[in-house]
């Protein structure tokens, strides 16, 4: 299998961080197989245990190591790395495997502002205002902790933090989460914030917990104006984009020399709330000319997993229910299926990729949305989706699937990326394309892991 987990466990809350050509991925160790509910029922009961550091120079081959301290966002000064877990000081290192406790870059939470407490701090750099910050996950109430009614919540963000000091640093909320009127198992919960600045902008990041069947959220984006600090700016009244679908939850965004990286946890259970899954291959994050950002597979990575490229004819069609005119083929088990077709014109397209199971990937034009699903007789099961913009359908659509095991990820345009674990393990019972409008080409090919010669420190 291509997608990542441990031998011996499922990957939590990744963090990753690139260093001298390797990703050094830092992760939460699910404690066996719990649903992200259960600890509200008993808090003995918590979805993670120790942190995992993975460090890998393929996406492929990755050597392990338990840590004795949770390390998440890092940043480097001077040739240390620091990273911050909570309240009080940071951690520190000299070499990313090694970390201790230091009292450098404390930071106390402002209980005056945030009275039911935080969780989920981010460090990261300004250099805007030249120092180290801190977002976290700071609660007003917290009915399930005992403050309060409801989740009244927001990301919330520190002044510069001080190398030495007593942590008595401004604080101030940075987005507001309205939950008035929810459910308390449905009220916005913003997990894994992260800011980062891309180009001349920064961007607010973070994954909108208890919105879907994972529990764990999907990753949102709101977008800063160009040449405008943090403190500027107002992300309270922006638009909260997505760069993936509820299948993949808790990613983080890393940057590597020019480029930046997307990686997060493919849930374990297609339709349930265990914690801890797959980690995903490597997404590219990229800026697109007015801030939006795009997603896609990393080529050189892409191009390596590729073995045996058959093209097929399309001058052959059938008629397959539910989905239409249909160009049908033979695929090995576990393999990728590209496809190009007119997109400007077509209502209904998309790529069977199980046509005895109905497993496919489809186009919505009427709701704008990418989705994989399955289809029967008795309807239809979205496993993942995610909206598009309404230009997708002005051009030729070139569509990419995985269909790793029973992991589907899919890449529109080299724009859109979408991950999604489905009930269905790959089993070669054919594949195909279906669309009302011309397909231009299709091939499909084996999935190999990455060729020896492939290296991350070749990007």
């Amino acid at each position: 299998m291509l997608h990542f987990r441990s031998k011996e466990w499922y990957v939590g809350d990744v963090h990753p961080y690139y260093r001298d050509g390797k990703l050094y991925l830092f992760y939460l160790k699910p404690n066996g197989i719990v649903r992200c509910d259960a600890c509200f029922e008993d808090p003995a009961k918590v979805v993670c245990g120790a942190s995992v550091l993975a460090v890998t120079e393929n996406y492929h081959d990755f050597s392990e190591k338990e840590l004795s301290v949770p390390v998440v966002n890092i940043v480097e000064q001077d040739g240390r790395f620091y990273s911050r877990v909570g309240e009080g000081s940071c951690l520190e290192s000299g070499d990313l495997v090694h970390w201790e406790r230091s009292k450098s870059y404390s930071l106390a939470l402002d209980r005056a502002q945030f009275p039911a407490g935080a969780r989920d701090y981010a460090l990261f750099y300004d250099d805007d205002l030249g120092g180290f910050r801190s977002t976290m996950l700071a609660y007003y109430t917290n009915e399930h902790n005992g403050f309060g009614r409801g989740l009244d919540c927001a990301v919330g963000i520190s002044g510069v933090i001080g190398e030495k000091g007593d942590g008595t640093v401004p604080q101030r909320v940075l987005l507001p989460l309205d939950n008035r009127g929810r459910d308390l198992m449905r009220s916005l919960e913003a997990e894994c914030n992260q800011m980062l600045k891309i180009g001349k902008r920064w961007y607010l990041l973070t994954s909108l917990a208890r919105q879907t069947v994972h529990w764990v959220g999907p990753l949102s984006y709101w977008i800063g104006n160009e040449d405008t600090p943090i403190d500027q700016d107002d992300f309270t009244h922006k638009r909260e984009y997505r760069l993936d679908g509820e299948d993949l939850s808790a990613a983080q965004v890393a940057p590597f020399q020019d480029r930046y990286y997307k990686f997060g946890w493919i849930p374990m259970n297609y339709n349930g709330q265990e914690w801890g899954g797959h980690l995903n291959l490597p997404h590219e994050v990229y800026q697109l000319p007015d801030g939006r950002l795009g997603c896609r597979l990393d080529p050189a990575y892409g191009r390596s997993i590729v073995k045996d490229v058959v093209s097929w004819d399309v001058v052959f069609f059938q008629f397959l229910p539910p989905f239409g005119r249909c160009v049908l083929g033979k695929v090995e088990t576990n393999f990728g299926l590209r496809a190009c077709f007119d997109l400007e014109r077509s209502e209904k397209t998309g790529l069977i990729l199980d046509q005895e199971k109905g497993i496919a990937v489809e186009l919505d034009r009427e709701k704008r949305q990418m989705r994989v699903v399955q289809r029967d007789q008795s309807g239809m099961f979205c496993f993942s989706s995610l909206d598009l913009e309404p230009d997708t359908w002005s051009a030729p659509a070139e569509i990419h699937a995985i269909y790793d095991e029973d992991i589907v990820e899919v890449f529109l345009n080299d724009r859109y990326a979408l991950c999604a674990r489905t009930d269905v393990f790959c089993s070669g019972n054919g594949a195909g394309v279906f669309c009302d409008r011309e397909i231009r080409w299709i091939r499909s090919y084996t999935l190999q892991p990455p060729a020896g010669s492939y290296r991350i420190s070749d990007r």
